[in-house]
């Protein structure tokens, strides 16, 4: 391989060393440092906004678990509560529980659309859950009944049995047959 040598020549000349320079600035050239620190910054805004919307999201998200969680718990409560009082106020009560749940809590979500979210999803659960307080309240009432009936039954058989006279024996039976006819 042959390696090129080169030789200096030079001569001197009348021209000064100094030569006109060709080279013209632009507007466009002067500021393409600036257009690319506005994309650099541009992208590391909309990464910044990317973050914090997540962020956002699942801060919300979280939020709107824990106030389901506390809303079932507080349901699960009424609804042992109404288990024990009496039939025909059991279902009054705990529908005004769930009414009480939603209105302290709908002060939890920042916007319309998270607070009507939650009040839907808190109206769903209470949905199935009405419909066990009513089978619940109304097993109760045939109880209640129930208990009456055969209470009445007792009454009746003791009386026939120990009625003193004939005409109030007859009566006890009648009304014995009366009861179940």
């Amino acid at each position: 391989m042959k390696v090129p040598t080169y030789r200096r020549e030079s001569a001197i000349t009348a021209q000064p060393g100094a030569q006109p320079m060709r080279v013209q600035a632009s507007a466009s050239a002067l500021s393409a440092g600036t257009r690319a620190a506005q994309q650099f910054f541009d992208q590391a805004t909309q990464e910044s906004l990317s973050w914090y919307e997540t962020e956002l999201r699942n801060k919300r998200d979280a939020d709107e678990m824990q106030a389901l969680n506390e809303a079932d718990e507080r349901m699960n409560n009424a609804i042992q509560a109404a288990s024990q009082m009496d039939p025909d106020e059991s279902e009054t009560y705990f529908d005004k529980e769930v009414l009480n749940i939603q209105n302290e809590m709908k002060d939890r979500f920042d916007t319309d659309v998270r607070r009507n979210k939650f009040n839907l999803r808190v109206e769903k659960a209470a949905i199935s859950r009405r419909v066990g307080v009513r089978r619940d309240a109304t097993n109760r009432r045939i109880d209640k009944q129930l208990g009456i009936l055969l209470q009445r039954e007792e009454l009746l058989q003791q009386q026939i049995i120990n009625a003193p006279t004939q005409i109030e024996r007859s009566q006890a039976r009648s009304d014995l047959n009366a009861l179940y006819t």
